[in-house]
């Protein structure tokens, strides 16, 4: 416990790394959820963004855009001592908040947990069916990123 306190303290982890993915869901969506209104919720995750997360303009090469997506979506997923480090950027807030509620979940994550994770979030908080068909598409391909990664 000594070294984890040691590590958070010089910013080497990041507290909610040692979390489950189950576990940050079910954060997420308790987060979210008390928004009643589903289009005050989608609102609210638009205006987030994943601190710490923002791939600069310089940065934003074209072997990072996410195939598949509605909006130009950057995304660099990298492993980093077994787990998930990522960054992204969005030229649409919409997909910018959306995908910043999907690193927020997978950032940090164990490659070993990130393969057999199932994700509900989007259901959970009743946006699949506020998305289109596009959108759902488009992060579902950032997911798959995840998921290449973890596999590497």
């Amino acid at each position: 416990a000594q070294d984890v306190d040691a590590g958070i303290a010089d910013g080497q982890i990041n507290p909610g790394d040692m979390q489950t993915l189950v576990l940050k869901e079910a954060q997420l969506v308790e987060n979210y959820l008390f928004i009643e209104d589903r289009h005050e919720r989608l609102n609210a995750i638009m205006t987030h963004s994943a601190a710490g997360c923002h791939l600069p303009d310089q940065e934003r090469e074209a072997d990072l855009l996410v195939k598949g997506c509605s909006s130009q979506v950057w995304l660099e997923v990298k492993l980093v001592n077994e787990k998930l480090k990522i960054r992204f950027a969005a030229d649409s807030a919409m997909v910018k908040g959306l995908v910043a509620l999907l690193v927020d979940l997978y950032q940090g994550a164990a490659a070993s947990e990130v393969e057999t994770f199932k994700p509900t979030l989007l259901d959970q908080l009743e946006l699949t069916r506020m998305l289109s068909q596009t959108r759902l598409n488009g992060l579902a391909q950032v997911e798959a990123a995840f998921l290449r990664a973890a596999n590497i």
